[in-house]
């Protein structure tokens, strides 16, 4: 896959809430761990599957530096006085058949339920069909109710369960 072109963009909330999209660079370490700072426990376990206490400096590297040829990351930043502070982050891993990708999003709590998930996974979508991606997937634990619905909201169905009781959601992005 070639490297993806995605100037940033602007827009708005439902709320008014002026939010810029942009692909998340190495210099965004900083904010990603301010994001880390406002999540609660239960959004760290529903979107890591795990129990995370603090993000350790490999784990902050992986986020931040892209295999530009695998996977694309976007950042939903959001004012906050006279500078960007990251809200919600997406992105997709290319599979090894390269029209399906796994997809991932994460909106910080504070910020949950306003739309930024939902325009997160519109460009990420976007992004993909540009580069030839037909279907997302995603691992969801079950419990994760509000994830569920955002999902059914968009498009995902129960693909199958898995045996140690995750659920895959797909979506066909031709539809």
């Amino acid at each position: 896959m070639p490297r993806v072109d995605f100037p940033p963009r602007l827009a708005r909330l439902p709320d008014g809430t002026e939010v810029l999209f942009r692909l998340i660079g190495s210099e965004d370490g900083p904010l990603l761990l301010e994001l880390f700072g406002v999540l609660s426990p239960e959004s760290i376990y529903h979107r890591f599957l795990t129990p995370v206490k603090e993000v350790r400096s490999e784990h902050l590297q992986r986020f931040v530096e892209i295999d530009q040829g695998r996977e694309v990351a976007l950042a939903a930043c959001i004012r906050d006085g006279d500078r960007w502070r990251i809200a919600g982050v997406g992105r997709y891993h290319l599979g090894p058949d390269e029209d399906e990708a796994e997809v991932a999003i994460l909106v910080g709590d504070p910020w949950q339920c306003r739309g930024i998930g939902g325009l997160l996974l519109q460009s990420l979508g976007d992004l993909a069909r540009s580069q030839g991606v037909r279907r997302f997937t995603s691992t969801v634990d079950p419990g994760n109710l509000q994830l569920l619905k955002f999902a059914r909201f968009y498009g995902y169905r129960t693909a199958r369960r898995y045996e140690d009781g995750l659920i895959r959601l797909e979506t066909n992005l031709d539809e």
